[in-house]
Protein backbone atom coordinates (compact mmCIF):
# COMPACT_ATOMS: atom_id res chain seq x y z
CA UNK A 1 0.00 0.00 0.00
CA UNK A 2 1.39 3.46 -0.98
CA UNK A 3 1.01 6.41 1.34
CA UNK A 4 0.97 10.00 0.15
CA UNK A 5 3.79 11.98 1.72
CA UNK A 6 3.86 15.76 1.79
CA UNK A 7 6.59 17.02 -0.59
CA UNK A 8 8.23 19.13 2.11
CA UNK A 9 8.38 16.12 4.43
CA UNK A 10 9.85 13.94 1.63
CA UNK A 11 12.52 16.56 0.96
CA UNK A 12 13.45 16.61 4.63
CA UNK A 13 13.61 12.78 4.74
CA UNK A 14 15.83 12.70 1.64
CA UNK A 15 18.16 15.14 3.28
CA UNK A 16 18.42 12.96 6.36
CA UNK A 17 19.19 9.83 4.31
CA UNK A 18 21.73 11.72 2.18
CA UNK A 19 23.62 12.56 5.34
CA UNK A 20 23.20 9.25 7.16
CA UNK A 21 26.77 8.12 6.48
CA UNK A 22 28.19 11.30 7.91
CA UNK A 23 25.82 11.03 10.88
CA UNK A 24 26.91 7.44 11.58
CA UNK A 25 30.57 8.41 11.37
CA UNK A 26 29.91 11.11 13.91
CA UNK A 27 28.58 8.46 16.32
CA UNK A 28 31.58 6.22 15.69
CA UNK A 29 33.56 8.30 18.16
CA UNK A 30 30.87 9.31 20.66
CA UNK A 31 31.51 11.83 23.36
CA UNK A 32 32.18 10.60 26.85
CA UNK A 33 30.64 12.10 29.95
CA UNK A 34 31.97 11.81 33.47
CA UNK A 35 29.74 11.83 36.55
CA UNK A 36 30.62 13.53 39.83
CA UNK A 37 31.73 10.15 41.18
CA UNK A 38 34.07 9.56 38.23
CA UNK A 39 31.88 7.13 36.29
CA UNK A 40 32.28 7.50 32.52
CA UNK A 41 29.11 7.40 30.40
CA UNK A 42 28.61 7.35 26.65
CA UNK A 43 26.10 6.39 23.94
CA UNK A 44 25.91 3.34 21.70
CA UNK A 45 23.30 2.73 19.02
CA UNK A 46 21.00 -0.21 19.67
CA UNK A 47 21.41 -0.96 15.95
CA UNK A 48 24.90 -2.20 16.81
CA UNK A 49 23.47 -5.01 18.95
CA UNK A 50 22.38 -8.33 17.51
CA UNK A 51 18.72 -9.30 17.59
CA UNK A 52 17.89 -12.07 20.07
CA UNK A 53 16.34 -15.43 19.34
CA UNK A 54 14.88 -17.00 22.46
CA UNK A 55 15.30 -20.76 22.48
CA UNK A 56 14.39 -23.52 24.91
CA UNK A 57 16.54 -26.32 26.28
CA UNK A 58 13.88 -28.93 26.92
CA UNK A 59 11.33 -27.02 29.03
CA UNK A 60 13.75 -24.30 30.15
CA UNK A 61 14.06 -20.87 28.47
CA UNK A 62 17.52 -20.04 27.09
CA UNK A 63 18.92 -16.57 26.50
CA UNK A 64 16.45 -14.71 28.72
CA UNK A 65 18.41 -14.43 31.98
CA UNK A 66 18.46 -16.17 35.35
CA UNK A 67 15.92 -18.95 35.90
CA UNK A 68 14.83 -19.26 39.54
CA UNK A 69 13.55 -22.73 40.56
CA UNK A 70 11.61 -22.50 43.82
CA UNK A 71 9.50 -24.88 45.86
CA UNK A 72 9.21 -26.67 49.21
CA UNK A 73 11.91 -29.03 50.42
CA UNK A 74 12.08 -32.54 48.96
CA UNK A 75 9.93 -32.01 45.86
CA UNK A 76 12.70 -32.77 43.35
CA UNK A 77 13.95 -29.35 42.26
CA UNK A 78 17.56 -30.51 41.99
CA UNK A 79 16.47 -33.82 40.44
CA UNK A 80 14.76 -32.04 37.53
CA UNK A 81 17.80 -29.82 37.01
CA UNK A 82 20.04 -32.91 37.00
CA UNK A 83 17.87 -34.44 34.26
CA UNK A 84 18.38 -31.35 32.08
CA UNK A 85 22.10 -31.25 32.93
CA UNK A 86 22.58 -34.89 31.95
CA UNK A 87 20.77 -34.33 28.65
CA UNK A 88 22.93 -31.25 27.94
CA UNK A 89 26.10 -33.28 28.58
CA UNK A 90 24.85 -36.18 26.43
CA UNK A 91 23.66 -33.86 23.65
CA UNK A 92 20.12 -35.23 23.83
CA UNK A 93 18.37 -32.10 25.16
CA UNK A 94 15.94 -30.52 22.71
CA UNK A 95 16.85 -27.09 21.42
CA UNK A 96 19.99 -25.49 19.96
CA UNK A 97 22.42 -27.92 21.67
CA UNK A 98 20.77 -31.11 20.45
CA UNK A 99 23.56 -33.29 19.07
CA UNK A 100 26.18 -30.86 20.42
CA UNK A 101 27.15 -31.84 24.00
CA UNK A 102 27.96 -28.94 26.31
CA UNK A 103 29.61 -28.58 29.70
CA UNK A 104 27.71 -28.08 32.97
CA UNK A 105 28.91 -26.37 36.16
CA UNK A 106 27.33 -27.10 39.55
CA UNK A 107 28.00 -24.44 42.21
CA UNK A 108 27.10 -26.34 45.37
CA UNK A 109 26.49 -25.47 48.99
CA UNK A 110 24.02 -28.17 50.06
CA UNK A 111 24.67 -31.19 47.82
CA UNK A 112 27.90 -33.21 47.91
CA UNK A 113 29.44 -33.47 44.40
CA UNK A 114 29.56 -37.25 44.87
CA UNK A 115 25.75 -37.31 45.06
CA UNK A 116 25.53 -35.35 41.81
CA UNK A 117 27.91 -37.91 40.28
CA UNK A 118 25.57 -40.72 41.42
CA UNK A 119 22.63 -39.09 39.68
CA UNK A 120 24.59 -38.44 36.50
CA UNK A 121 25.69 -42.09 36.35
CA UNK A 122 22.03 -43.11 36.74
CA UNK A 123 21.23 -40.91 33.74
CA UNK A 124 23.90 -42.68 31.67
CA UNK A 125 26.68 -40.07 31.84
CA UNK A 126 29.99 -41.95 31.87
CA UNK A 127 33.07 -41.03 33.91
CA UNK A 128 34.79 -40.18 30.60
CA UNK A 129 32.10 -37.62 29.72
CA UNK A 130 32.05 -36.21 33.26
CA UNK A 131 35.82 -35.67 33.07
CA UNK A 132 35.44 -33.08 30.33
CA UNK A 133 31.82 -31.91 30.68
CA UNK A 134 30.74 -31.90 34.35
CA UNK A 135 32.34 -29.60 36.89
CA UNK A 136 31.93 -28.12 40.35
CA UNK A 137 33.46 -24.94 41.74
CA UNK A 138 36.44 -25.22 44.07
CA UNK A 139 38.37 -22.50 45.86
CA UNK A 140 41.98 -23.70 46.10
CA UNK A 141 43.99 -22.69 49.14
CA UNK A 142 46.75 -20.37 47.87
CA UNK A 143 49.17 -22.14 50.23
CA UNK A 144 48.15 -25.61 49.05
CA UNK A 145 46.67 -26.62 52.38
CA UNK A 146 44.60 -29.69 53.17
CA UNK A 147 41.43 -28.09 51.82
CA UNK A 148 42.94 -27.04 48.52
CA UNK A 149 40.27 -28.82 46.46
CA UNK A 150 37.23 -28.39 48.70
CA UNK A 151 34.10 -27.57 46.71
CA UNK A 152 32.66 -24.21 47.61
CA UNK A 153 29.90 -21.83 46.68
CA UNK A 154 30.37 -18.55 44.82
CA UNK A 155 30.05 -14.99 46.09
CA UNK A 156 27.59 -12.90 44.11
CA UNK A 157 28.00 -10.58 42.35
CA UNK A 158 31.79 -10.42 42.90
CA UNK A 159 32.63 -13.77 41.28
CA UNK A 160 30.56 -13.34 38.12
CA UNK A 161 33.35 -12.01 35.83
CA UNK A 162 35.65 -14.93 36.75
CA UNK A 163 32.82 -17.48 36.46
CA UNK A 164 31.84 -16.10 33.09
CA UNK A 165 35.38 -16.39 31.73
CA UNK A 166 35.71 -19.87 33.25
CA UNK A 167 32.61 -21.01 31.33
CA UNK A 168 33.76 -19.44 28.06
CA UNK A 169 37.14 -21.17 28.33
CA UNK A 170 35.62 -24.61 29.00
CA UNK A 171 32.52 -24.62 26.73
CA UNK A 172 30.23 -24.63 29.77
CA UNK A 173 26.70 -23.59 28.74
CA UNK A 174 24.66 -24.57 31.81
CA UNK A 175 25.30 -23.33 35.37
CA UNK A 176 23.37 -24.63 38.38
CA UNK A 177 23.59 -22.62 41.62
CA UNK A 178 22.34 -24.77 44.50
CA UNK A 179 21.33 -22.79 46.47
CA UNK A 180 21.24 -19.21 45.19
CA UNK A 181 20.77 -17.68 48.62
CA UNK A 182 23.99 -19.27 49.91
CA UNK A 183 25.91 -17.15 47.38
CA UNK A 184 24.52 -14.02 49.05
CA UNK A 185 25.66 -14.35 52.65
CA UNK A 186 26.55 -10.66 52.69
CA UNK A 187 23.02 -9.64 51.70
CA UNK A 188 19.79 -8.95 53.51
CA UNK A 189 17.64 -11.37 51.49
CA UNK A 190 14.52 -9.40 52.40
CA UNK A 191 16.02 -6.30 50.76
CA UNK A 192 15.00 -5.52 47.18
CA UNK A 193 18.26 -3.69 46.45
CA UNK A 194 20.54 -6.40 47.91
CA UNK A 195 18.85 -9.21 46.00
CA UNK A 196 18.73 -7.18 42.78
CA UNK A 197 22.46 -6.45 43.11
CA UNK A 198 23.20 -10.20 43.16
CA UNK A 199 20.78 -11.21 40.38
CA UNK A 200 21.33 -8.41 37.85
CA UNK A 201 24.76 -9.62 36.62
CA UNK A 202 23.42 -13.19 36.30
CA UNK A 203 20.69 -11.93 33.96
CA UNK A 204 23.25 -10.07 31.87
CA UNK A 205 25.60 -13.06 31.71
CA UNK A 206 22.87 -15.54 30.75
CA UNK A 207 21.41 -13.28 28.06
CA UNK A 208 24.68 -12.17 26.45
CA UNK A 209 26.42 -15.57 26.42
CA UNK A 210 23.30 -17.77 25.90
CA UNK A 211 24.05 -19.67 29.09
CA UNK A 212 21.32 -21.53 30.97
CA UNK A 213 21.72 -20.36 34.57
CA UNK A 214 19.43 -22.01 37.12
CA UNK A 215 19.31 -20.83 40.73
CA UNK A 216 17.74 -23.22 43.25
CA UNK A 217 15.65 -21.53 45.95
CA UNK A 218 13.17 -22.46 48.67
CA UNK A 219 9.57 -21.43 49.35
CA UNK A 220 8.31 -20.03 52.61
CA UNK A 221 6.13 -22.35 54.71
CA UNK A 222 2.79 -20.64 54.03
CA UNK A 223 0.26 -21.92 51.51
CA UNK A 224 -1.51 -18.56 51.38
CA UNK A 225 -1.30 -16.63 48.11
CA UNK A 226 0.04 -17.52 44.68
CA UNK A 227 3.06 -19.53 43.62
CA UNK A 228 5.16 -16.40 43.14
CA UNK A 229 4.13 -15.10 46.56
CA UNK A 230 5.39 -18.35 48.09
CA UNK A 231 9.01 -17.66 47.12
CA UNK A 232 10.99 -16.95 50.29
CA UNK A 233 12.67 -13.59 50.85
CA UNK A 234 12.36 -10.29 49.03
CA UNK A 235 9.98 -9.81 46.12
CA UNK A 236 13.12 -9.26 44.02
CA UNK A 237 13.58 -13.04 43.98
CA UNK A 238 10.61 -13.17 41.58
CA UNK A 239 10.76 -9.65 40.09
CA UNK A 240 14.38 -9.75 38.95
CA UNK A 241 14.88 -13.25 37.43
CA UNK A 242 13.71 -13.49 33.83
CA UNK A 243 12.06 -16.86 34.53
CA UNK A 244 10.53 -18.37 37.67
CA UNK A 245 9.71 -22.09 37.82
CA UNK A 246 7.60 -23.24 40.77
CA UNK A 247 7.56 -26.83 42.10
CA UNK A 248 5.18 -28.78 44.35
CA UNK A 249 3.47 -32.14 44.88
CA UNK A 250 -0.32 -32.44 44.73
CA UNK A 251 -2.55 -34.40 47.10
CA UNK A 252 -2.30 -37.50 44.87
CA UNK A 253 1.51 -37.46 44.90
CA UNK A 254 1.90 -36.03 41.40
CA UNK A 255 4.99 -33.83 41.04
CA UNK A 256 4.26 -30.58 39.21
CA UNK A 257 6.51 -27.82 37.87
CA UNK A 258 5.20 -24.68 36.23
CA UNK A 259 6.77 -21.72 34.47
CA UNK A 260 4.91 -19.11 36.51
CA UNK A 261 6.94 -16.30 34.95
CA UNK A 262 8.77 -16.03 31.63
CA UNK A 263 9.64 -12.54 30.47
CA UNK A 264 7.75 -11.77 27.26
CA UNK A 265 5.51 -14.84 27.45
CA UNK A 266 1.86 -14.64 28.50
CA UNK A 267 1.09 -18.33 29.06
CA UNK A 268 2.38 -20.36 32.01
CA UNK A 269 2.88 -23.99 30.92
CA UNK A 270 2.91 -26.68 33.60
CA UNK A 271 4.54 -30.10 33.52
CA UNK A 272 4.34 -33.33 35.45
CA UNK A 273 7.68 -34.96 36.24
CA UNK A 274 7.99 -38.62 37.13
CA UNK A 275 10.72 -40.49 39.03
CA UNK A 276 12.33 -43.83 38.30
CA UNK A 277 14.78 -45.85 40.39
CA UNK A 278 17.97 -47.08 38.78
CA UNK A 279 20.89 -49.10 40.13
CA UNK A 280 24.43 -47.77 39.64
CA UNK A 281 27.87 -49.16 40.36
CA UNK A 282 29.80 -47.09 42.89
CA UNK A 283 33.51 -46.35 42.66
CA UNK A 284 33.97 -48.74 45.60
CA UNK A 285 32.49 -51.59 43.59
CA UNK A 286 29.20 -51.70 45.49
CA UNK A 287 25.80 -50.77 44.10
CA UNK A 288 23.33 -48.03 44.98
CA UNK A 289 19.68 -47.36 44.04
CA UNK A 290 19.23 -43.81 42.76
CA UNK A 291 15.95 -41.99 42.14
CA UNK A 292 16.00 -39.79 39.04
CA UNK A 293 13.50 -37.80 36.99
CA UNK A 294 13.08 -39.58 33.67
CA UNK A 295 9.86 -38.20 32.20
CA UNK A 296 8.45 -34.67 31.91
CA UNK A 297 5.02 -34.24 30.28
CA UNK A 298 2.55 -31.32 29.98
CA UNK A 299 -0.27 -31.17 32.54
CA UNK A 300 -3.33 -29.00 33.19
CA UNK A 301 -2.59 -29.00 36.93
CA UNK A 302 -1.26 -25.60 37.99
CA UNK A 303 0.86 -24.82 41.04
CA UNK A 304 -1.81 -22.43 42.32
CA UNK A 305 -4.32 -25.30 42.23
CA UNK A 306 -1.90 -27.54 44.15
CA UNK A 307 -1.33 -24.81 46.72
CA UNK A 308 -5.06 -24.19 47.14
CA UNK A 309 -5.54 -27.88 47.94
CA UNK A 310 -2.98 -27.55 50.74
CA UNK A 311 -4.23 -24.21 52.10
CA UNK A 312 -6.00 -24.91 55.45
CA UNK A 313 -8.37 -21.98 54.99
CA UNK A 314 -9.31 -23.09 51.48
CA UNK A 315 -9.74 -26.69 52.62
CA UNK A 316 -12.03 -25.60 55.46
CA UNK A 317 -14.06 -23.39 53.13
CA UNK A 318 -14.45 -26.22 50.60
CA UNK A 319 -15.59 -28.63 53.32
CA UNK A 320 -18.11 -26.10 54.61
CA UNK A 321 -19.48 -25.65 51.09
CA UNK A 322 -19.71 -29.44 50.65
CA UNK A 323 -21.59 -29.74 53.95
CA UNK A 324 -23.99 -26.94 53.00
CA UNK A 325 -24.78 -28.42 49.61
CA UNK A 326 -25.20 -31.88 51.10
CA UNK A 327 -27.58 -30.57 53.76
CA UNK A 328 -29.64 -28.79 51.12
CA UNK A 329 -29.58 -31.84 48.80
CA UNK A 330 -28.54 -29.34 46.13
CA UNK A 331 -26.13 -31.58 44.21
CA UNK A 332 -28.37 -34.67 44.51
CA UNK A 333 -31.36 -32.71 43.19
CA UNK A 334 -29.30 -31.57 40.19
CA UNK A 335 -28.08 -35.11 39.51
CA UNK A 336 -31.57 -36.57 39.75
CA UNK A 337 -32.90 -34.04 37.27
CA UNK A 338 -29.87 -34.52 34.98
CA UNK A 339 -30.42 -38.31 34.82
CA UNK A 340 -34.22 -38.12 34.69
CA UNK A 341 -34.56 -39.62 31.20
CA UNK A 342 -33.34 -42.96 32.62
CA UNK A 343 -30.43 -43.39 30.17
CA UNK A 344 -26.87 -44.00 31.47
CA UNK A 345 -24.51 -41.03 31.07
CA UNK A 346 -20.72 -41.34 31.22
CA UNK A 347 -19.29 -39.95 34.42
CA UNK A 348 -16.80 -37.93 32.38
CA UNK A 349 -19.71 -36.09 30.73
CA UNK A 350 -21.55 -35.63 34.04
CA UNK A 351 -18.44 -34.19 35.67
CA UNK A 352 -17.81 -31.71 32.84
CA UNK A 353 -21.44 -30.50 32.74
CA UNK A 354 -21.66 -30.23 36.53
CA UNK A 355 -18.56 -28.07 36.69
CA UNK A 356 -19.61 -25.87 33.76
CA UNK A 357 -23.20 -25.34 34.87
CA UNK A 358 -22.86 -25.10 38.65
CA UNK A 359 -19.23 -25.46 39.67
CA UNK A 360 -19.83 -28.83 41.34
CA UNK A 361 -16.66 -30.80 42.03
CA UNK A 362 -16.06 -34.50 41.48
CA UNK A 363 -16.03 -35.02 45.24
CA UNK A 364 -19.43 -33.35 45.63
CA UNK A 365 -20.91 -35.48 42.85
CA UNK A 366 -19.63 -38.72 44.38
CA UNK A 367 -20.83 -37.73 47.85
CA UNK A 368 -24.30 -37.08 46.44
CA UNK A 369 -24.39 -40.39 44.59
CA UNK A 370 -23.24 -42.29 47.67
CA UNK A 371 -25.71 -40.60 50.01
CA UNK A 372 -28.52 -42.69 51.48
CA UNK A 373 -31.47 -43.31 49.11
CA UNK A 374 -29.83 -41.35 46.24
CA UNK A 375 -31.27 -43.79 43.70
CA UNK A 376 -28.20 -43.44 41.47
CA UNK A 377 -26.17 -46.45 40.35
CA UNK A 378 -22.82 -46.76 38.60
CA UNK A 379 -22.12 -49.35 35.90
CA UNK A 380 -19.55 -49.95 33.13
CA UNK A 381 -20.03 -47.46 30.30
CA UNK A 382 -21.32 -49.45 27.30
CA UNK A 383 -20.12 -46.76 24.88
CA UNK A 384 -16.54 -46.60 26.14
CA UNK A 385 -13.84 -47.50 23.64
CA UNK A 386 -10.12 -47.77 24.24
CA UNK A 387 -7.94 -48.78 27.14
CA UNK A 388 -9.02 -48.84 30.77
CA UNK A 389 -12.48 -48.92 32.28
CA UNK A 390 -15.02 -46.12 32.29
CA UNK A 391 -18.31 -45.86 34.13
CA UNK A 392 -21.72 -44.38 33.49
CA UNK A 393 -24.36 -43.26 36.02
CA UNK A 394 -28.12 -43.71 35.80
CA UNK A 395 -31.17 -43.64 38.02
CA UNK A 396 -32.00 -47.07 39.42
CA UNK A 397 -35.13 -48.79 38.13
Amino acid sequence: MDFAVDQDVRTQMDAVYDNIDAYAKGLATPLKYTTKKGRVLSLKSIADYSTKQHDYVDERPLGYGLELDSGPNDVGKTATVCRTAARVILGTASGPWHGDPKGVLFILSEEDPGLIKNVMKAHGVTDFLMRGKLFTLVCPDPDGGADADDYDTAVLPDDVPALRQMCLDNDIKMVVIDTLIDCMEWANTNSQSDVAKAIRPLNKWAAEDDVLIVGIHHNNKSYEGTAKQAVAGSGAFTNKPRCVVSFDVDKDGQHVMQLVKVKGRSDHPAYRYDFETRSIELDSGGRELIGIVTKVTPTDTTIDKVRAEKNPAAIAAAKAEDDRRAADHEVLDWLTDYLSDGQPVSFKTIKADAMEQNGYTERQLRNAKDSEDSGIVSEPDPNHKGKGRAYAWRLSD
